[in-house]
């Protein structure tokens, strides 16, 4: 399954600004890609991830790490907060990939033209071990990374991309992440 927890880019725009309203896992090609040849007025939020302990989750097996907890949260949080902030792009990145210590996730980087402009390492320091979707956008917004430029100001447009999101992979919400247990999701083909 190429996404984290809900599927790729739609290739919209909106009154001629990208849509994204997503956030899929890239490979290390896809990480540079989403970078690099990003519009350089697009900041791109990469959550790097506990991919291993995550990838049990997806194989329905039972995992007991608070990492792997935390990376399920923090997905649920942001794929939300891609919903509202649709004009700003998420994306997810394997800590195992990007040669970071599973000690220090939950990790957020943010990109903006091609540049690392904010590190977030450890966020739970600043949002709290039982971080909700409105810590974490204050997280983002405190650091300056999201802003009303980049907020879905049009509430069909959200109610669209959610409804999109539902579709491709249900809805979960934060309880389901709160201990580490089997990953619920529509993927039992």
């Amino acid at each position: 399954m190429s996404s984290c927890l809900y599927f790729s880019r739609l290739n919209i725009c909106y009154f001629g600004r990208p849509v994204f309203g997503t956030l899929p896992t890239v490979s290390e090609e896809g990480f540079l890609v989403a970078v690099e040849k990003e519009n350089p007025l697009v900041p791109v939020i990469v959550h790097v991830f506990d991919n291993v302990r995550f990838l049990l989750y997806q194989a329905k097996l039972k995992a007991t790490s608070q990492r792997s907890s935390d990376s399920r949260r923090m997905s649920i949080c942001l794929a939300e907060l891609s919903l509202r902030y649709a004009h700003a792009k998420f994306v997810c990145f394997g800590a195992k990939s990007a040669g970071f210590d599973l000690a220090v996730l939950p990790v957020l980087l943010v990109y903006q033209r091609g540049d690392l402009i904010k590190s977030l390492v450890h966020t739970n320091d600043e949002t709290g071990d039982n971080f909700t979707v409105d810590s974490v956008e204050g997280l983002l917004l405190g650091h300056g990374v999201l802003s009303a430029a980049y907020k879905t100001t049009d509430p069909d447009l959200e109610s669209r991309l959610r409804n999109a999101q539902t579709e491709a992979h249900g809805t979960l919400s934060l309880t389901q992440a709160k201990e580490p247990s089997y990953f619920d999701n529509d993927d039992d083909d």
